[in-house]
């Protein structure tokens, strides 16, 4: 499987947890407190910024959710086909 597709999975995954949160928030509530909601919140968060960092090119690592060559280097939630500073196809 190639790192492009592993990287579409995990944001298809990160995206569930958001979009099913109504559902195992209240679990976390009630074991936690009302810190349920924080800590939710920041499982969440943790996989989005995990992905910037656990998806990486192999050949110079930089991130495939990072944009680069433009004058804003930009961050975003779905990955590049193509690394933006090697050029390498993450798709095959």
């Amino acid at each position: 499987m190639s790192l492009y597709v592993k990287a579409w999975l995990f944001m298809g995954w990160t995206i569930l947890i958001l979009v099913t949160m109504p559902m195992w928030e209240p679990i976390l509530k009630h074991l936690f407190g009302p810190g349920g909601t924080q800590l939710g919140l920041i499982i969440w968060a943790a996989h989005g910024i995990g992905a910037y960092f656990l998806f990486a090119c192999p050949e110079c690592g930089c991130s495939l959710f990072k944009t680069e060559g433009s004058f804003f280097n930009a961050r975003h939630p779905w990955p590049n086909k193509k690394c933006s500073r090697c050029r390498r196809d993450h798709s095959v």
